[in-house]
């Protein structure tokens, strides 16, 4: 077993490998080695090691690797890497072992170059959950499809990463899979935006490929650019997240706006409906001439007055609701307003006109009531005024009243 050839080839002093997996050993042999050796030196599939004596006291030691696809000898990393087809997938062999590094599958320390590997192979594996599709005619044939946006009404575009490991793959600096794995892990399908993130992300391995030559390995180039691809990644999200808060903004600015017009508009035509008596108190002022005696125009001004005082008392009331409702929308408004600053400047723009028409609209609102209370009053002043020329005793007594207030 590929054990057995590991264990007498590290006995042995590690003697060259040859790339047919073959290697050789000339010189004194020791107890413990022997003892090794004797164990079998039967050819077979599994590799196979044998003792040789030449005569001088200096045996010889012929030794091969095993050749199978699920348990193999390898001279060096590199060789590893170009006989080992299930790399392409992102799966290890299951009983292995590289000579140039000194490392077996069974061993419990892995070198630093495996552990890069077994970083990349958990890459590939990730990637192919991410892609928008994926071919593997074989365990050895992994070929990945990425759909770029559509560009207006151009048809999309694809990019086609084939995945072919090298050994150079492993100098590159260490992939950061984390954001990869959260984002194909199934236990997040339900998360928010979940959908549209991966879709960045594709997007952004997608447009990275796009700039690679003919001539670059897919794998290894998306290694080396992978800082870029999550930089990228990192931009469009952040440019998605703003954009679904400034909809989300401008959607409660507008539901709000909108809700404060309607219930404005209806506390104004209330009011409109009830100041339609207006005319008819208005000419009723009028007529305070024709009144035939002056109880007859005492209690005509009395309801005059009285359609004043209703009047102002439902002014009054209409605007302590619309002031309820300014308060409201204060309060809708004040956290995105206090927030403004740290909002794109699209949003602050747009935050920027609607405070300002909201301040204007205020206004406006404080001048119609003001507009209606003068309105409101003109039967009472209107009687007032009559009630002066009709009754000279009242002016008579308010000179005395103000001449009494005047201490000179």
């Amino acid at each position: 077993m590929l054990a057995d050839v590991v264990e007498v080839y590290r006995a042995l002093g590690r003697p060259p490998v040859s790339t047919g997996g073959t290697f050789e050993y000339t010189g004194i042999l020791s107890p413990a080695v022997r003892t090794l050796l004797e164990r079998g030196d039967a050819e077979s599939v599994d590799g196979r090691y044998e003792l040789i004596d030449l005569g001088d006291g200096n045996p010889r030691v012929e030794g091969r690797f095993p050749r199978q696809s699920k348990s193999r000898g390898y001279a060096s990393l590199g060789s590893f890497f170009t006989e080992t087809p299930t790399l392409a997938t992102g799966n290890m062999p299951d009983s292995f072992y590289i000579a140039d590094i000194d490392y077996f599958s069974a061993d419990s320390t892995k070198p630093k170059a495996i552990e890069k590997l077994e970083n990349v192979l958990t890459f590939i594996k990730l990637l192919t959950k991410l892609a928008d599709d994926h071919m593997q005619s074989s365990e050895s044939s992994n070929r990945l499809l990425f759909i770029l946006p559509s560009d207006g009404g151009k048809v999309r575009r694809t990019a086609l990463m084939q995945i072919s490991p090298e050994r150079s793959v492993i100098d590159c600096e260490p992939p950061d899979i984390d954001v990869l794995s959260e984002l194909v892990d199934e236990s997040n399908t339900n998360k928010l935006h979940i959908t549209e993130r991966r879709l960045l992300m594709r997007s952004a391995v997608s447009e990275t490929l796009a700039m690679s030559q003919t001539t670059d390995n897919d794998l290894t180039y998306l290694c080396s650019k992978w800082s870029d691809v999550l930089r990228n990644f990192s931009d469009n999200l952040h440019a998605y997240i703003n954009n679904f808060a400034f909809d989300e903004v401008r959607k409660k600015i507008v539901d709000a706006e909108l809700e404060y017009a309607s219930k404005v508009s209806g506390a104004f035509g209330d009011i409109a409906s009830k100041l339609l008596a207006l005319p008819v108190s208005l000419g009723a002022v009028a007529l305070l001439d024709e009144a035939k005696s002056d109880s007859s125009f005492i209690f005509a001004s009395i309801g005059l007055f009285l359609v004043s005082v209703v009047l102002v008392f439902v002014l009054f009331n209409t605007w302590m609701q619309v002031d309820r409702l300014r308060s409201g929308v204060d309060f809708v408004f004040a956290p995105l307003f206090d927030k403004s600053a740290t909002y794109p400047e699209k949003l602050r723009s747009e935050l920027a006109k609607r405070k300002k028409a909201l301040r204007k609209q205020i206004r406006i609102t404080g001048f119609t009531f003001l507009l209606f209370a003068a309105l409101a009053l003109c039967p009472a002043g209107g009687t007032a005024w009559k009630a002066w020329h009709h009754f000279p005793a009242i002016g008579i007594a308010w000179h005395n009243w103000l001449s009494c207030l005047d201490p000179f």
